[in-house]
């Protein structure tokens, strides 16, 4: 009699075990499983925000600065290395070159106010073309990545890069677009400012 309590006993337990087990796992397709799914995605989702900011290199929290270089920094994910690197410098080319539009765009304004042009409409519209021409996020030339990390992330790869341009390199494709254009070399050629520039250009070249 005994024998068939504990028989019976464990019966229970098992259909129990496989009732619970049923209820944990809804049917595929369901509203239960739909929700399951997208919260096991939430909970995949702040994991990897976590291990990014766990592993995340003391340069890119807090970016160099000096006199002689702009620097930019950028974190990108995707399941192929290599890919994650690559979009990494190309977000990061892309906010160094906003910086040294403004960069450049700041010393043109500097010419025209020493130079007591501002109400000039055409150099004014002269001046903003020659600034953004300069720098794109595609064409960078004289960028150099300076530091980088790769870590594994889930099924994929997480990358942080760090990369530079030199601002004398800037300032000289600056007089060179200046010069290109008539103008502006006429008009900024009076700056203290471009004489200045130019200088610091010249000596440049000899150290």
């Amino acid at each position: 009699m005994k024998k068939l309590e504990r028989t019976t006993f464990s019966f229970a337990v098992a259909l129990t075990a496989l009732t619970i087990s049923a209820c944990a796992t809804p049917k595929p397709g369901t509203p239960e499983a739909v929700y399951q799914e997208q919260q096991q995605l939430i909970a995949d989702h702040k994991k990897q925000a976590a291990e990014s900011i766990v592993e995340m290199p003391d340069w890119f929290r807090t970016p160099p600065e000096d006199s002689i270089t702009i620097n930019a920094v950028a974190t990108a994910y995707s399941n192929d290395m290599q890919l994650a690197l690559d979009k990494a410098v190309q977000d990061a080319k892309g906010i160094l070159a906003d910086k040294l539009q403004g960069l450049m765009s700041g010393k043109m304004k500097q010419f025209v106010a020493e130079t007591g042009t501002g109400d000039n409409v055409e150099l004014q519209k002269e001046t903003t073309k020659a600034s953004i021409s300069l720098f794109t996020n595609v064409n960078l030339a004289g960028y150099s990545t300076k530091n980088q990390k790769v870590i594994q992330q889930g099924t994929g790869f997480r990358s942080y890069v760090l990369v530079s341009y030199p601002i004398g390199q800037a300032n000289r494709l600056l007089v060179e677009k200046i010069k290109e254009n008539a103008l502006l070399s006429t008009k900024f050629a009076a700056s203290k400012a471009y004489e200045e520039l130019e200088r610091d250009i010249q000596l440049s070249k000899i150290k």
